[in-house]
């Protein structure tokens, strides 16, 4: 998922370890200290053709999203998660590490530059080849220095299309209303998600903007399919903007809409004359393989998929 900002210019904010990006909380508290940096030790296999599915072997990667509601690189904010940059290209899809210490994916040239370039190096009497730089962001935007793969060949199979979960929100998504203290089973945002491929989706983020302290005025969140109205997961005391449902763990069908509802408990202290609304906070899921299914949420105004904003009044 690629989520552009509505201005260009991004300021980052860093006030008591929250980290917000145009007014998006992105996490909060401190950086766990194993993904405070990141280290790329080697690439394997460190040649091949494109398309070669490669393991990078490094420490400081992402092995959960939990609380992280987007990962900032160069400018833009994309769903959490690790991401391989080829020649300081993101590959759109996020990925997590299974142990920290390494990342899987197969290499693309991104760039219709860098293919041109491995094509012009390639095409030398004496046989050349191109070397690429590669690097890893982890879900905290932390960045690791770069390392070489070098490319062989331009294959002329075109790379499979990753397994994506493409979120969005629902037509019959609640319009605009007053919400008051205490209020409970109240429906902040609806969301369809379509996988394009079958699997299984693990777990669902929503995040509760606006900042600083919107997110407060909802005591418990719950996450249900809104066709057969189960529950997914469990019930989630909200302690913060960023809230993940684990253990959603329902199956997904190629190409087949899930409406997922995001029901709230507003808080007895809820502040009057302040808001709150619902976005898009990211998802994992897997296939019967073990291909992780990432998420994209491309919107075409630049902005987060959210729902309608709910007044608190007495």
């Amino acid at each position: 998922m690629k989520e552009k900002l509505k201005n260009k210019k991004v300021q980052i904010i860093t006030t008591c370890g929250v980290v917000a990006i145009a007014g998006i909380l992105l996490f909060q508290g401190a950086i766990p200290k194993a993904e405070s940096s990141v280290k790329i030790n080697s690439i394997t296999p460190s040649q091949g053709a494109t398309g070669t599915e490669v393991v990078v072997i490094g420490s400081g990667f992402s092995t959960s999203i939990e609380g992280i509601t987007g990962t900032q690189i160069s400018g833009k904010v994309y769903a959490p998660g690790n991401y391989i940059l080829i020649q300081n290209e993101v590959l759109d899809q996020p990925i997590l590490s299974p142990d920290g210490k390494t990342l899987t994916f197969h290499v693309n040239l991104i760039s219709d530059k860098v293919k041109a370039d491995c094509a012009a190096s390639l095409a030398k009497i004496k046989p050349g080849s191109c070397k690429i730089q590669i690097k890893v962001v982890n879900a905290y935007g932390k960045m690791s220095l770069g390392q070489y793969f070098t490319v062989t060949s331009l294959s002329s199979t075109p790379i499979t299309q990753s397994c994506m979960l493409t979120a969005s929100v629902n037509p019959t998504t609640p319009a605009a209303q007053n919400i008051t203290p205490g209020q409970s089973g109240v429906t902040l945002v609806k969301f369809n998600a379509v996988s394009n491929c079958d699997g299984t989706l693990n777990t669902f983020a929503v995040t509760l903007l606006p900042m600083p302290n919107g997110y407060q005025n909802i005591s418990t969140l719950r996450l249900y399919d809104d066709v057969t109205g189960v529950q997914l997961g469990t019930t989630r005391s909200v302690t913060t903007a960023g809230m993940n449902f684990p253990s959603v763990n329902i199956p997904l069908i190629t190409n087949q809409t899930l409406v997922l509802r995001v029901d709230g408990d507003v808080s007895p202290s809820a502040v009057i004359g302040s808001t709150v609304y619902g976005i898009f906070g990211g998802s994992f899921g897997a296939t019967a393989s073990g291909e992780m299914i990432g998420n994209n949420a491309s919107n075409p105004t630049g902005t987060f998929f959210a729902g309608k904003t709910m007044t608190v009044v007495r």
